[in-house]
């Protein structure tokens, strides 16, 4: 039978369905738990449709009147209005259950012939709705009693259909397909019949800022994705002394490169609160150089940073490393070894758009749009090599602050014991600083002044500036709120993980690698009698003409699209038009017609050495 809900059904999904699946049990279970009586009826009219197609109607039409018959019996022994409450331990209060009789012996009611109908052979009771400011949808808490009292979150459309509260079975709670309709009813009814009893509450399913501070720190608001996320929520709490953390993160910090890694880390919690971009931040470098626990020492701020914790492999697939982001939401991403995706993105510029986007691609179910994730937090990476390359577009290079690891970070034996004692002592830097986040006024002004400086002192984009602000900003409030007698970093440390902006702009990476080409290339241009070799163009002057199809295939094989640059390279006067104002000029070079592009250096870029030389090739 078909894997959707039969309330959710379209007609054509209904017309695919067998003479089987209509006369199967769990459909005919579904078609009488469905509530409203115009849908029920509707869905029921499509049914009887498909099994006249079929010409099994008769035999249908008769399983259907046995159902009818059964649900009216139930319907006539509980008219009445003697109503029951429960009579749990753990309740905080009875709550009106109808004839059922709820108590530490389980949930049941008589039947007319004195028989008992077992809803649930253990306590159970929904405790609380919880409704996401997020997404609007509403869950309920159920506690229930089995080796203890345990407790679940589901949603409410679990609790109201037969078919689907049988998954419940997986987390404990004691249903299976024999009493899951009476235990729908059981809980239907004592959800309806208490609202204004059952404590409803705001909640959400992922870490981070929402509107009443910080989760999981604030106590506010409830928290309702610990079955989706469950290992990576418990990972993310207190654990040991502070005093311990302090004193061995303090010492650590005394290296500069150890230190930006713990700043980018608590930058991630600034993000949301100064409406900035998400960031990746990447220390590469030759393995062994201790990465991976410095990894580990960014995340202990936040809990557990144990490989598989806090720390996670970059072999995931990009479905499970978004929505990992998603959960986070303003807590950092810490990918360990990201040379190990390549198989999995087209290339690292694809994993980094994707991720700085903050926003994951809507997908359609086959009735609705689902929830669309997003997510504004930094990732921190570590990897062997660097994953901005010599093609790679401008609004990726935007995105990353990159620093070459060339110094061992630890050695062996203080890695190990830097790991142990960070396994023992984490998790409580994270709630010390977005306190103190909350409590700071003047932020955004701090802000946009460390901007301004690190633009003015490196000459970068606004982008990278404002990525390398947030961490120098985190480095501030660090200091103040948990390294009491730490002095800030200098802004101009900057420069060592800023691109330039000339290297942020395709256009100019592209000629300055199509001026490496020519000299690598030269004898192509410049062929002497003995050269036997293609012929890509000629130097002519303070030119060279440069054969377009050659041109556009190096440009390709470099990932660059001579079609994308050429109206910079002309802006820039990196080309020369030719008299028809077309970017290719015809004419011979060794004795062959063809079309050339004119490549020039502008004079303004020339230096004292160039000048002197007369030629820039």
């Amino acid at each position: 039978m078909t894997n959707f809900a039969l309330s959710e059904m379209t007609p054509m999904q209904i017309g695919t369905l067998s003479q089987y699946d209509l006369l199967d049990g769990e459909l005919l279970l579904q078609l009488y738990d469905i509530a409203n009586p115009a849908d029920r009826a509707r869905i029921r009219a499509m049914l009887v449709i498909r099994a006249k197609e079929l010409g099994v109607w008769r035999a249908y039409q008769s399983v259907l009147n046995e159902y009818d018959r059964e649900q009216s019996k139930i319907d006539a022994e509980y008219s009445d209005e003697d109503v029951n409450v429960t009579d749990f331990s753990f309740q905080n209060a009875p709550l009106a259950c109808g004839k059922w009789i709820a108590d530490e012996k389980g949930v049941r009611r008589k039947k007319a012939d004195g028989t008992l109908q077992w809803a649930s052979p253990i306590p159970v009771l929904p405790t609380a709705l919880l409704e996401n400011i997020s997404t609007g949808t509403e869950k309920v808490q159920l506690d229930f009693v089995k080796g203890g009292r345990r407790s679940l979150i589901c949603e409410r459309s679990v609790t109201a259909s037969a078919s689907k509260v049988v998954g419940l079975a997986d987390k404990g709670l004691e249903v299976t397909s024999e009493n899951a309709k009476l235990l729908v009813q059981y809980l239907g009814e004592v959800i309806s019949g208490n609202l204004d009893k059952i404590p409803c509450h705001e909640a959400v399913s992922v870490l981070g800022w929402n509107k009443h501070g910080f989760m999981p720190y604030t106590t506010d608001i409830l928290f309702d994705g610990e079955n989706e996320n469950r290992h990576l929520y418990r990972a993310v709490r207190a654990k040991g002394e502070f005093a311990q953390w302090r004193d061995l993160t303090f010492a650590l910090r005394s290296n500069e490169t150890l230190r930006i890694m713990m700043d980018a880390s608590f930058a991630s919690a600034l993000v949301e609160p100064l409406s900035a971009l998400p960031f990746v931040f990447h220390l590469w470098g030759k393995t062994g150089g201790g990465k991976t626990v410095s990894l580990c020492l960014a995340m202990s701020i936040w809990g557990d940073p144990r490989p598989g914790k806090l720390v996670r492999t970059m072999n995931m697939t990009q479905n499970a490393m978004l929505a990992t982001a998603a959960f986070l939401n303003s807590i950092p991403f810490a990918g360990d070894e990201l040379q190990t995706i390549k198989t999995r993105w087209d290339s690292y510029d694809q994993l980094i758009m994707r991720v700085t986007e903050g926003i994951d691609r809507a997908r359609m179910k086959y009735d609705k749009t689902s929830e669309i994730k997003t997510w504004r937090c930094a990732f921190l990476f570590t990897g062997e090599e660097p994953c901005v390359k010599s093609s790679s577009g401008g609004g990726v290079v935007n995105r990353v602050l990159s620093f070459e690891n060339t110094e061992d970070l630890f050695s062996a034996e203080s890695g190990s014991s830097v790991m142990a004692l960070l396994s023992a002592h984490h998790g409580h830097a994270g709630e010390m600083f977005t306190d103190c986040v909350q409590s700071q006024k003047d932020l955004p002004e701090r802000f946009r002044e460390l901007t301004g400086k690190v633009r003015e002192l490196t000459g970068t984009t606004d982008k990278q500036a404002s990525s390398m602000a947030l961490i120098l900003l985190a480095d501030q409030l660090a200091g103040e709120c948990i390294y009491k007698d730490e002095p800030p970093l200098d802004p101009a440390i900057s420069a060592l993980y800023v691109a330039d902006a000339k290297d942020v702009d395709p256009a100019k990476r592209a000629y300055q690698y199509v001026l490496d080409i020519i000299a690598k290339n030269i004898r192509k241009f410049r062929p002497d009698k003995d050269y036997k070799g293609e012929i890509w163009g000629r130097i002519d002057g303070d030119a060279a003409l440069f054969n377009v199809t050659v041109l556009r295939q190096e440009l390709t094989n470099e990932g660059f699209d001579f079609d994308a640059i050429k109206k910079a390279w002309r802006q820039s006067g990196y080309i020369q038009l030719a008299t028809n104002n077309k970017y290719t000029h015809c004419t011979v070079c060794n004795g062959v017609k063809a079309r050339y592009v004119k490549i020039v250096q502008p004079a303004d870029e020339l230096t004292k050495e160039d000048d002197e030389e007369e030629l820039p090739f």
